[in-house]
C-alpha cells in the first residue's frame, strides 16, 4: 500500500464513479452475473407541463428499487402516488420482477407506503436523533425457488 494514496471529496467525480462502476460489473462477470440495472421513471404533469409528481428507480435481478416518490403538496391526496405507483409496479412485474423495495424516514411515508401493502424488513433507527429510516418492500410475484 505504500505506493497508493487515499483521496477525499465531498463531490462525486462521474468519472470515477464510472471506473467503480466498471470495476464491480467486471468483477460480478466473472461469476456469470450480470449488474445492468434498467431505469424506470414515471411523471405526472399538470396542464402547463409543470411536474406535479414523479418517481424514478430502476430494476435489477428480480427486484424494483424505488429511488425517489415525489408529489407536490398540492397534489397530495388525490391519487396520483398511488398511480405512479401501480404505473412502475406494473413495469417491474413486465420485467419479470417478484419484489418491490424503497426506503422512507419516519416524517415522510411510511404509513403512506403500508397503506400499499408494504412493510418494514429493516429499520435504522440511530440515523440521526430525530429520525428513524425504513426499509420497506412488497411482493409483487412469485420469488423463484
Amino acid at each position: 500500500m505504500s505506493d497508493t494514496r487515499i483521496e477525499v471529496a465531498e463531490v462525486i467525480d462521474p468519472e470515477i464513479a464510472d471506473a467503480l462502476w466498471q470495476g464491480l460489473s467486471d468483477h460480478a462477470a466473472d461469476h456469470d452475473i450480470s449488474l445492468k440495472a434498467r431505469d424506470v421513471q414515471c411523471v405526472s404533469r399538470d396542464a402547463d407541463g409543470a411536474i406535479v409528481a414523479g418517481l424514478t428507480g430502476n430494476t435489477l435481478g428480480g427486484y424494483f428499487y424505488i429511488a425517489r416518490l415525489w408529489t407536490a403538496s398540492s397534489h397530495r391526496n388525490t391519487g396520483i402516488g398511488r398511480a405512479l405507483m401501480e404505473a412502475a409496479e406494473n413495469i417491474a412485474r413486465e420485467r419479470g420482477c417478484h419484489t418491490v423495495y424503497l426506503n422512507t424516514f419516519d416524517f415522510q411515508a411510511r404509513t403512506y407506503y403500508e397503506g400499499l401493502d408494504y412493510v418494514v424488513f429493516a429499520a435504522l433507527r440511530d440515523h440521526d436523533p430525530r429520525l428513524c429510516r425504513y426499509f420497506m418492500k412488497k411482493t409483487i410475484g412469485a420469488t423463484p425457488a
